[in-house]
């Protein structure tokens, strides 16, 4: 049990994954449920649609823009110039937002990104072992 606590709990890379996989499922969640419904679209396109149909909107002009995926990358790559107190905070969350970025229409971006940060946290990770 102390093995598993100390390599769950001292392991950037791992909390990473677990945060990009409850990401996914958020971002599944709401790409089925928010994004894509035609019912909802067809309510967003009617005269007197809701206010909730602008934060939907916006969120879809976002997805187009590969947000998710140039967001995660940017922050990974600027973990590889900051020290590791800050990289390890920028490149876990290059993790979670690729995760998401997977689900929401950017794979490619967000692989790039994925793979850079976790590069990043495991090799912090050995920094911080080493000092």
């Amino acid at each position: 049990m102390n093995v598993f606590r100390r390599l769950w709990l001292g392991s950037p890379p791992l909390k990473g994954i677990a945060a990009a996989c409850v990401a996914g499922a958020i971002a599944k969640a709401v790409r089925y449920h928010v994004i894509e419904p035609e019912a909802l679209g067809a309510i967003c396109r009617g005269a007197d649609a809701p206010a909730w149909c602008h934060a939907r909107t916006g969120l879809i002009v976002f997805l187009q823009a590969v947000g998710f995926g140039h967001l995660a990358l940017a922050l990974a790559l600027a973990s590889y110039w900051l020290s590791w107190s800050l990289a390890r905070h920028a490149a876990f969350w290059a993790v979670v937002l690729a995760g998401a970025g997977f689900h929401l229409y950017d794979a490619t971006f967000s692989g790039l990104a994925m793979v850079a940060a976790l590069l990043r946290l495991v090799r912090g990770e050995g920094e911080s072992q080493q000092a």
